[in-house]
């Protein structure tokens, strides 16, 4: 990782009254664009008057500037081009990637994001908190979770308890699904589109269950293992699972309206908006232009397939991405802020207490206790 201070960056004067429109939204506001002030427009002159905040839960603050100067600060030097963990699934030429995850070690809170490829976890031991799509549940040992592409998810460690995992993550164009035989034509790529629905979780008892967790696990041993040959065996044993998924019933035609379909790809479209531009000011009225919608209908379809508001949605993109720069970077709070779109001290602390219980820098020196050397393995 190339640290900040080698990379050049272009400076911009923050002015001590502006903050991100976005973030003033009140996060309960959904549904009717009547219901949203003036200022989520963008307009400067109707932001509150408060941006300044309270450098007192932010120590390395002082590093930068003093409190309640408008002294430049530093702009992020890149983006993340969407919602995904902070992991490459695999590459162009084997899209496939697996994780062995144990809370709260791992995580304490996996934010809700999403990602074109397919994901299939095996809960090894423990429980844990998880919402795939609309669905929420905890998810317990022998649970076998399935999440389709371009479906929203998240998992929550329950205070107290602990999860073990292991996940497979594939793009199934690695099995043909941008092909133009009967196979990718009726099923793959449907289902690589997000035109089928597919249970989201099935348990010991379940309809072919034993099946489909030895072929997941031998399917997780041959990518681990890479023997000779390797790929070929992935590729049989990754469609194998499929096969048996719509065998068993698991995955059906979603049946949705051409309307409806057309609604969630204009989320879809959103989503990567918001991924890509998380770190700049982001306005409802702009959004809803990217959809192609009208401010309130926009708003409707969101929390439709988020399961939240938009706002809400930015909010906890933005904290968690800010809170993997606190653990993995030793930048100074405010920098961090700065970088995911805070423009706001006191805001961003709100946020953070609200998301994760601490302060910003105190989130720092558990994970750095936790994991010793984490910063260091990363320059």
């Amino acid at each position: 990782m190339i640290h900040k201070s080698e990379i050049s960056k272009k400076r911009q004067t923050v002015p001590e009254n502006m903050e991100d429109a976005i973030t003033f939204i009140p996060d309960h506001a959904e549904g009717n664009a009547e219901d949203f002030p003036d200022y989520a427009e963008g307009n400067a002159a109707d932001l509150p008057d408060n941006t300044k905040g309270n450098t007192a839960d932010f120590p390395d603050y002082v590093k930068d500037t003093a409190a309640g100067s408008s002294e430049p600060v530093a702009k992020a030097a890149s983006v993340t081009p969407d919602q995904k963990e902070q992991a490459e699934h695999g590459d162009i030429f084997l899209p496939v990637n697996s994780y062995h995850c144990k809370v709260p070690d791992t995580y304490t809170e996996l934010a809700l994001h999403w990602h074109e490829e397919m994901e299939v976890t095996l809960i090894i031991s423990g429980v844990s908190d998880y919402r795939v799509g609309q669905q929420q549940f905890q998810a317990r040992a022998g649970d076998l979770i399935i999440v389709p592409p371009f479906t929203l998810h998240s998992a929550m460690e329950i205070p107290g308890e602990e999860m073990v995992s292991d996940s497979l993550v594939f793009h199934l164009d690695f099995l043909g699904a941008a092909g133009q035989d009967l196979s990718a034509l009726q099923y793959l790529r449907p289902l690589s589109q997000g035109q089928m629905h597919m249970t989201e979780r099935m348990s010991k008892g379940s309809s072919c269950y034993e099946e489909i967790r030895r072929t997941f696990l031998g399917a997780l041993s041959t990518f681990q293992e890479k023997n000779g040959y390797y790929e070929l065996f992935l590729k049989e044993q990754l469609l194998h699972l499929i096969y048996l998924l719509f065998a068993a019933g698991y995955v059906k035609d979603s049946a949705v309206s051409g309307a409806e379909r057309e609604n969630k790809k204009q989320f879809q479209k959103v989503l990567r908006y918001i991924g890509e531009h998380y770190q700049e000011p982001i306005t409802i009225s702009h959004l809803a232009d990217v959809s192609g919608f009208s401010e309130s209908y926009f708003m409707s379809i969101f929390k439709q397939n988020a399961g939240m508001t938009c706002v809400k949605y930015i909010n906890s993109l933005r904290i968690h991405k800010a809170a993997e720069d606190l653990e993995k970077t030793d930048h100074p709070v405010m920098e961090v802020a700065m970088d995911h779109g805070f423009d706001n001290i006191s805001y961003f602390n709100r946020q953070f207490r609200r998301s994760f219980g601490m302060t910003p820098r105190e989130f720092r020196m558990i994970r750095w206790q936790k994991q010793p050397g984490l910063y260091a393995a990363e320059h």
